[in-house]
C-alpha cells in the first residue's frame, strides 16, 4: 500500500514529476538505508553576450576587474564618476550581465579585458 501523502501528490502531478519524487523521499521510514536524493535546481545556459562593450567600456570594466571601486577608477581614467557608472551600465545592457560581477566574468570569458 502506497503512501497516503504520495498517493495525493500523484493526483496532482505527472509521473516522475519532481514533486513526486520529493515525497516519495520524505515519506520514507525513518530507518531507511537508501541514501536521501535531492533533486538539483535546473540552472540557466549562459547566454552569449550580445555586444562587445566599446574600448572606454572596456577600460572601466579591466579596472574593476583589478580590484579598484568606481571612485577610484575615474580618478586614474580622467573621468567623472557618473561617467563611470554610465559606462558600466550601458556595458551591461550590451553583454546581458546582470551584475558588475557577472559583467566582469563575461568579460574574462571572451578575453576582452587582460
Amino acid at each position: 500500500m502506497e503512501n497516503p501523502k504520495v498517493l495525493a501528490l500523484r493526483l496532482h502531478c505527472r509521473e516522475g514529476d519532481r514533486a513526486v519524487r520529493i515525497a516519495q523521499i520524505l515519506a520514507r521510514p525513518k530507518g531507511y538505508d537508501e541514501p536521501h536524493i535531492i533533486p538539483l535546481p535546473r540552472y540557466r545556459i549562459p547566454q552569449p553576450a550580445r555586444e562587445k562593450p566599446t574600448p572606454a567600456q572596456l577600460r572601466v570594466i579591466s579596472a574593476i576587474s583589478h580590484g579598484m571601486n568606481l571612485k577610484e577608477t575615474a580618478e586614474i581614467l580622467g573621468i567623472s564618476w557618473e561617467t563611470a557608472k554610465t559606462h558600466i551600465r550601458n556595458a551591461k545592457l550590451r553583454t546581458v550581465a546582470k551584475t558588475t560581477a557577472h559583467l566582469v566574468a563575461i568579460c574574462l570569458r571572451n578575453e576582452w579585458i587582460p
